[in-house]
């Protein structure tokens, strides 16, 4: 990996920025957390980022300081089929590769996400960003390819890994619901959840993400991998259960559902997921825990 130092410290005040990928998740809260910058913003319904030529085009036309791409095939099921695959190195891989590449000829900065899914999950102490990657499905293996791509064609990225990202959920149709609204979702509609006790993780939540993210670029960082998750860790069955509870506060009327707690090889699915895979910040002023940060995003549901 190349990393590169910015000579002196510069706090940007003012960034002109292009975002692909406006109506997911991550978009909605770059558009509302970077209301100070000027933000050209393109949804999958303006521009498919596959179509190599018409992205090329509009980046040397627009000349953006910053290119941030905050698109994703993130079916990880899917994935585990061929036409999936395929369509996962495509957006994941292939067109993160030629973005970064475009972002370069215009000597601009380029941001990307990936996903606790590049390692295996066999550290038992967490992974640093420079960490040896191994992903064991294969929509991790199509979000390291767009990595490798990246750092291939530029060293002027930010390669933001997040994990288990939850927040308001994009307009696009295709924006998946974090697992907090799919889990008050189930709630509301069954009597008995199933959650997976075994696989550790930090949750990430999108807003305390994107200020992250506009901190690194106002104060103008070294160029590289980070890991950007709030603090602590949990299983899914945890998370679920925080959520829940959290939840009924706000919604006296809420029933908190049976609870079954079941291992990840009861629980099957045909994508494998990593056991332990906790991201370690070793270059950023934590954030704070995750439990705090779920408590304000189940009151925006109120």
């Amino acid at each position: 990996m190349v990393e590169t130092r910015h000579s002196e410290f510069v706090e940007i005040v003012f960034m002109k920025i292009m975002l692909f990928g406006s109506e997911g998740m991550l978009g909605y809260y770059i558009q509302d957390l970077l209301q100070s910058h000027e933000v050209v913003a393109f949804s999958h319904r303006d521009v498919d980022i596959t179509d190599f030529d018409t992205v090329n085009k509009l980046i040397a036309s627009d000349l953006p300081q910053i290119v941030i791409n905050a698109t994703a095939y993130n079916d990880v099921e899917n994935s585990e089929t061929p036409e999936g695959f395929k369509e996962a190195k495509l957006v994941n891989g292939e067109a993160v590769g030629n973005l970064a590449k475009a972002t370069h000829k215009i000597n601009g900065i380029f941001i990307s996400f990936s996903t606790e899914y590049v390692f295996d999950g066999e550290k038992n102490d967490g992974y640093k960003e420079n960490d040896y990657t191994s992903p064991i499905n294969n929509y991790g293996r199509s979000k390291l390819l767009g990595e490798q791509l990246i750092q291939r064609v530029t060293n002027k990225f930010y390669i933001i890994r997040m994990s288990r990202l939850f927040g308001n959920s994009g307009r696009s149709i295709h924006s998946k619901k974090s697992f907090v609204d799919l889990m008050l979702d189930i709630a509301k509609e069954k009597n008995n959840v199933l959650l997976v006790n075994d696989e550790i993780s930090s949750p990430t939540y999108a807003h305390d993400a994107v200020k992250s993210i506009e901190n690194i670029l106002r104060k103008n960082l070294p160029f590289g991998i980070y890991h950007i998750t709030n603090s602590g860790q949990c299983s899914w069955h945890e998370f679920a259960v925080e959520a829940f509870y959290l939840y009924k506060k706000i919604a006296p009327k809420f029933k908190i559902p049976d609870i079954k707690q079941v291992s990840s090889d009861e629980f099957k699915r045909k994508a494998v997921r990593p056991k332990f895979s906790v991201l370690l910040n070793t270059k950023l002023p934590p954030l704070r825990n995750w439990k705090l940060a779920l408590g304000d995003y189940i009151k925006t549901k109120g």
